[in-house]
Protein backbone atom coordinates (compact mmCIF):
# COMPACT_ATOMS: atom_id res chain seq x y z
CA UNK A 1 0.00 0.00 0.00
CA UNK A 2 1.50 3.34 -0.97
CA UNK A 3 1.12 6.51 1.07
CA UNK A 4 -1.72 7.88 -1.05
CA UNK A 5 -3.79 4.76 -0.50
CA UNK A 6 -3.04 4.92 3.22
CA UNK A 7 -4.48 8.43 3.52
CA UNK A 8 -7.43 7.68 1.24
CA UNK A 9 -8.29 4.56 3.25
CA UNK A 10 -8.05 6.46 6.53
CA UNK A 11 -10.20 9.34 5.22
CA UNK A 12 -12.90 7.02 3.87
CA UNK A 13 -12.91 4.89 7.02
CA UNK A 14 -13.20 7.89 9.31
CA UNK A 15 -15.98 9.49 7.25
CA UNK A 16 -17.92 6.22 7.09
CA UNK A 17 -17.58 5.63 10.82
CA UNK A 18 -18.57 9.23 11.53
CA UNK A 19 -21.85 8.85 9.67
CA UNK A 20 -22.52 5.32 10.93
CA UNK A 21 -21.97 6.35 14.55
CA UNK A 22 -23.82 9.65 14.09
CA UNK A 23 -26.85 8.20 12.33
CA UNK A 24 -27.26 5.34 14.80
CA UNK A 25 -27.14 2.61 12.16
CA UNK A 26 -25.56 0.14 14.56
CA UNK A 27 -28.23 -1.83 16.40
CA UNK A 28 -30.62 1.13 16.17
CA UNK A 29 -29.12 3.01 19.11
CA UNK A 30 -26.33 5.42 19.91
CA UNK A 31 -22.86 4.08 20.45
CA UNK A 32 -21.18 4.82 23.73
CA UNK A 33 -18.59 7.60 23.14
CA UNK A 34 -15.74 5.31 24.20
CA UNK A 35 -16.80 2.74 21.58
CA UNK A 36 -17.15 5.43 18.91
CA UNK A 37 -13.70 6.89 19.64
CA UNK A 38 -12.15 3.42 19.77
CA UNK A 39 -13.59 2.62 16.34
CA UNK A 40 -12.24 5.93 15.05
CA UNK A 41 -8.75 5.19 16.30
CA UNK A 42 -8.87 1.69 14.83
CA UNK A 43 -10.00 3.09 11.46
CA UNK A 44 -6.87 5.20 11.50
CA UNK A 45 -4.34 2.78 12.96
CA UNK A 46 -5.23 -0.47 11.15
CA UNK A 47 -4.42 0.95 7.69
CA UNK A 48 -1.32 2.64 9.14
CA UNK A 49 -0.17 -0.69 10.62
CA UNK A 50 -0.58 -2.51 7.30
CA UNK A 51 1.30 0.31 5.58
CA UNK A 52 4.14 -0.08 8.12
CA UNK A 53 4.27 -3.86 7.62
CA UNK A 54 4.72 -3.36 3.89
CA UNK A 55 7.67 -0.99 4.26
CA UNK A 56 11.27 -1.87 3.70
CA UNK A 57 13.85 -0.21 5.91
CA UNK A 58 12.96 3.44 6.22
CA UNK A 59 14.16 6.49 8.13
CA UNK A 60 12.51 7.13 11.52
CA UNK A 61 11.66 10.68 10.47
CA UNK A 62 9.64 9.31 7.53
CA UNK A 63 7.68 7.07 9.92
CA UNK A 64 6.96 9.88 12.37
CA UNK A 65 5.94 12.22 9.54
CA UNK A 66 3.65 9.54 8.06
CA UNK A 67 2.09 8.92 11.48
CA UNK A 68 1.26 12.61 11.92
CA UNK A 69 -0.08 12.88 8.38
CA UNK A 70 -2.29 9.87 9.11
CA UNK A 71 -3.59 11.49 12.31
CA UNK A 72 -4.15 14.77 10.43
CA UNK A 73 -6.00 12.99 7.64
CA UNK A 74 -8.29 11.29 10.15
CA UNK A 75 -9.01 14.56 11.95
CA UNK A 76 -9.60 16.48 8.74
CA UNK A 77 -11.96 13.78 7.50
CA UNK A 78 -14.08 14.08 10.65
CA UNK A 79 -14.10 17.89 10.39
CA UNK A 80 -15.22 17.69 6.75
CA UNK A 81 -17.95 15.24 7.79
CA UNK A 82 -19.22 17.70 10.42
CA UNK A 83 -19.15 20.49 7.83
CA UNK A 84 -21.11 18.36 5.37
CA UNK A 85 -23.69 17.59 8.07
CA UNK A 86 -24.01 21.29 8.89
CA UNK A 87 -24.62 22.24 5.24
CA UNK A 88 -27.18 19.46 4.78
CA UNK A 89 -28.86 20.52 8.04
CA UNK A 90 -29.14 24.11 6.83
CA UNK A 91 -30.64 22.96 3.53
CA UNK A 92 -33.21 20.77 5.30
CA UNK A 93 -34.06 23.50 7.81
CA UNK A 94 -34.64 25.95 4.96
CA UNK A 95 -36.80 23.43 3.10
CA UNK A 96 -38.91 22.74 6.19
CA UNK A 97 -39.34 26.46 6.92
CA UNK A 98 -40.43 27.08 3.32
CA UNK A 99 -42.99 24.26 3.54
CA UNK A 100 -44.20 25.50 6.93
CA UNK A 101 -44.63 29.06 5.61
CA UNK A 102 -46.58 27.75 2.62
CA UNK A 103 -48.92 25.83 4.93
CA UNK A 104 -49.39 28.86 7.16
CA UNK A 105 -50.26 30.98 4.12
CA UNK A 106 -52.82 28.40 3.01
CA UNK A 107 -54.38 28.34 6.45
CA UNK A 108 -54.47 32.14 6.75
CA UNK A 109 -55.88 32.48 3.21
CA UNK A 110 -58.61 30.00 4.13
CA UNK A 111 -59.52 31.98 7.24
CA UNK A 112 -59.47 35.30 5.34
CA UNK A 113 -62.05 34.00 2.83
CA UNK A 114 -64.49 32.97 5.58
Amino acid sequence: MNEGWLYATVAMGEALLHFVCKQEYLLGRKLHPVVAYTLGVLAMMIPFTFWLIGLEQVDKFVLVWALWKTIGTAGLSVLVSYGFEAVVGLIWDDKHKTEENALLRQVSDGKAKQ
